[in-house]
């Protein structure tokens, strides 16, 4: 969804219970309130809309005047309102993807081409919510479990998600490593799929299906070297986070973070001074969604 031809000013409102609210003035200058919600009821807002326009009629009581409903781009302005303000979570694209698609009716191409997204990131959004256990939609609720793993997870049936999901946790496995275990497990006989559970490095060490040791053919012998650290790194990383976000073990005291926090920003200042040598001052880079 895109906002209405030269709006500007665009500002979160808050004090609601249950709606995302934003303030906005329109090319004409008129100031205009946005309300909207991704679970809404179907007829909801158009209801609520009704009952404004029958209380202004007799001119007692001042309303505010409906501009404009429309409750598939209602959910839509969810994204483009709150993209400037804040980070949005995959799990809010997919409440909002799916209000489009079982509430409203709307294909998966016709969401898509409303938020101005490709059909396979609707997809993708949906099976978050749909293809997902109860138990590992509420650990991506919580932040337990990040959108990149929970997204591979969905590749699996419902019954067989949380025991991957623990052993992830168990052998720190990072997300490719989990996407290798899976490929593994697809077709596998009870015997191979006990062997793969049961030692899944060693499973893909011996079914070559790590794809950091693998070379780029369009990198140069140093960009592969730099790629192969690189990866190496990062997944270090990873595995950090799913430790942090594994419960029970990310009980982190106060005085930790005072001793972590130093090393903390090292990290991150040597992260920074990477990239500025391969890529050049100034650095602006955007993350991927």
């Amino acid at each position: 969804m895109s906002l209405p031809p030269g709006a500007t000013a665009v500002r979160r409102i808050g004090g609601g219970d249950i709606n995302e609210a934003f303030h906005l003035v329109l090319a004409d200058g008129r100031e205009a309130f946005v309300k909207t919600r991704a679970n809404a009821s179907p007829g909801e807002y158009a209801t609520e809309a009704a009952g404004l326009r029958w209380l202004a009629e007799p001119g007692a009581l001042r309303t505010p005047r409906v501009l404009e409903v429309d409750e598939p781009t209602a959910k839509a302005a969810i994204l483009s309102l709150n993209r400037d303000q804040r980070p949005v979570r995959e799990l809010e694209e997919a409440w909002v993807v799916q209000g489009l698609v079982r509430d409203d009716g709307m294909t998966q191409v016709e969401a898509a081409h409303l938020l101005n997204r490709h059909k396979s990131w609707v997809c993708r959004r949906l099976a978050l919510l749909e293809k997902l256990s109860v138990a590992v939609k509420e650990d991506l609720r919580l932040g337990l479990v990040g959108p990149s793993l929970a997204r591979q997870l969905t590749r699996l049936p419902v019954g067989n998600q949380e025991a991957l999901l623990a052993l992830a946790r168990r052998a720190t496995l990072t997300t490719p490593e989990v996407s290798g275990v899976i490929d593994l497990l697809v077709g596998a006989s009870a015997e191979q799929a006990a062997f793969v559970l049961a030692k899944p490095r060693e499973a893909l060490a011996q079914a070559q299906g790590m794809p950091a040791a693998l070379s780029d053919p369009r990198l140069s012998r140093a960009g592969n070297w730099l790629a192969r650290h690189l990866r190496q790194a990062q997944e270090a990383l990873v595995r950090v986070e799913n430790w942090l976000r594994t419960p029970n073990e990310r009980e982190l005291h106060e005085k930790d973070r005072e001793i972590l926090k130093p090393l903390l920003a090292r990290v991150g200042d040597q992260a920074s001074v990477v990239a500025e040598l391969v890529l050049g001052p100034p650095l602006k880079q955007e993350r991927p969604s």
